[in-house]
């Protein structure tokens, strides 16, 4: 089994070293939709080859630090083990060539540094999975764990990386995990932006220093005759 733990290792030391650039750019109450690729690696007792995927995800963040999304994606590969005959649970073999996947999910996303240019986050999400043909009797529930990275290139376009632990399942039957590598390009829109502060105006020193004016009048006296 390829284990996904290396990747996320180099990816949170990347998320560290590259986040010292600090500019606001996670908006609360923003809508993001993104195309992606990347590339999907299988358990190798499915018998199948790994292979890039494709998809698409749409967004929305409650608040800069958590948001829920929704993506589907696309895999389509080949049997690696068409010496093998006969029908398994959750496994390939001959007669079948070709394999499409379709994986749907909804995820909880938390950003660590919504403020910064580059914002570190975790991502976790449930769905299903269909495989075409099908390789079980039931219905496949697909779980998903990772992190990853954003980088705002401007207010409204950025890019964004992320690896992830795929458990795909039968109830009560066997469990495959598959790990999964993507990159897409983000478009933001709306959110409440963060204000500029408001400059306060100087006043500009007098050039002299007021004193008080004393009036005094003298006692007058009008003569009437």
């Amino acid at each position: 089994m390829k284990s996904i733990y290396p990747a996320l290792l180099m990816a949170g030391g990347f998320v560290l070293f590259s986040s010292v650039h600090a500019r606001a750019e996670t908006r609360a109450e923003s809508v993001e939709v993104a195309p992606f690729g990347g590339y999907y690696s299988f358990k190798s007792d499915q018998e199948l080859k790994n292979t890039p995927l494709f998809g698409g995800r749409s967004g929305y963040n409650f608040a800069k630090h958590f948001g829920l999304e929704t993506a589907v994606e696309v895999v389509a590969t080949r049997v690696d083990g068409r010496t093998r005959t006969g029908f398994t649970e959750g496994r390939s073999g001959s007669p079948m060539d070709r394999v499409n996947l379709i994986f749907y999910h909804i995820d909880a996303v938390y950003h660590f540094m919504p403020d910064s240019t580059f914002t570190p986050y975790v991502v976790a999400g449930a769905g299903g999975s269909h495989y075409s043909p099908r390789i079980s009797t039931g219905g496949m529930a697909a779980f998903n764990v990772g992190a990853g990275v954003k980088y705002a290139m401007t207010d409204t376009v950025g890019f964004r990386l992320d690896v992830r632990d795929y458990l795909v399942t039968e109830v009560m039957q066997d469990t495959y995990r598959n790990v999964g590598a993507m990159a897409e390009i983000t478009f933001a829109f709306g959110g409440n932006e963060k204000s500029a502060p408001v400059a306060q105006k100087k006043m500009a020193p007098l050039p002299f220093e007021p004193k008080g004016v004393v009036i005094a009048f003298d006692d007058i006296h009008f003569d009437f005759n």
